[in-house]
């Protein structure tokens, strides 16, 4: 069974060697992000980190961030990177936290290739977006 699981803040240190290459595949790709500014962020708290375990390795592993708009709150997935085939189901664990945690929306940006991948997410401003309920 492969799931989604959120890295206690306090153990990232122990599990960034083994997600600093995904990550750094993920900002090598996109954004204006860099694999060091991340890990900056996600020591500090300020990001969290998120891997997909299947029970024997880490197959992926993605950051996000809780931005204050004036909308509301909104959960940022920052970067996203490695093997998995099933992203939307395992997100949902990911907009579980932002709806938790207060956010009116969860926003993934990234290549244009999540579009295809997140439908029931939209474009806003070169990025997907969806309303949490």
């Amino acid at each position: 069974m492969v799931e989604l699981v959120c890295v206690d803040p306090r153990l990232v240190d122990q599990f960034w060697p083994h997600v600093e290459e995904l990550i750094k595949n993920a900002v090598d790709h996109c954004g204006s992000w860099s694999v060091d500014l991340v890990k900056t962020a996600v020591l500090s708290g300020e990001q969290l980190l998120w891997i997909t375990w299947d029970g024997s390795a880490i197959r992926a592993a993605a950051t996000t961030l809780l931005l204050r708009e004036q909308k509301g709150l909104v959960c940022l997935a920052v970067t996203c990177g490695g093997e998995d085939q099933n992203w939307p189901e395992r997100f949902s664990a990911i907009e579980k936290y932002a709806r938790d945690e207060g956010c009116v929306a969860a926003r993934i940006q990234g290549r244009p290739g999540w579009a295809r991948i997140f439908k029931d997410y939209k474009a806003e401003w070169v990025s997907l977006e969806k309303a949490l309920d």
